[in-house]
């Protein structure tokens, strides 16, 4: 198994663990409505999608860490781009008055 491989794998794990406190901090009768299994969320993470008729309803997506990796570069690089110069000196301006 590559490092790449055990990485992306980390951050869906880790997605998955958020998704499920989540989905425990919702009342039952919506869990039902939106399709979920309560049982297959009490088993945790090894029971995902937690869905019970899994060909009903579209799976979850997970984003690999290389996709979102390509979005935040997309995004730092507009940001970048777009960020106008004179917002960084009025910022740089209030750190020496309030110092």
């Amino acid at each position: 198994m590559s490092i790449y491989t055990k990485i992306v794998e980390h951050y869906e794990n880790y997605a998955k663990r958020e998704t499920l406190k989540h989905l425990r901090e919702m009342p039952e009768r919506q869990l039902v409505d939106l399709g979920f299994s309560l049982q297959l969320i009490e088993e945790g993470v090894q029971a995902w999608p937690w869905r019970e008729n899994e060909d009903a309803l579209p799976p979850i997506r997970m984003d690999s860490v290389a996709s979102f990796e390509a979005r935040q570069r997309s995004q730092d690089a507009n940001a970048a781009g777009k960020a106008p110069a004179k917002n960084t000196a009025n910022v740089k301006d209030t750190q020496r008055t309030a110092a």
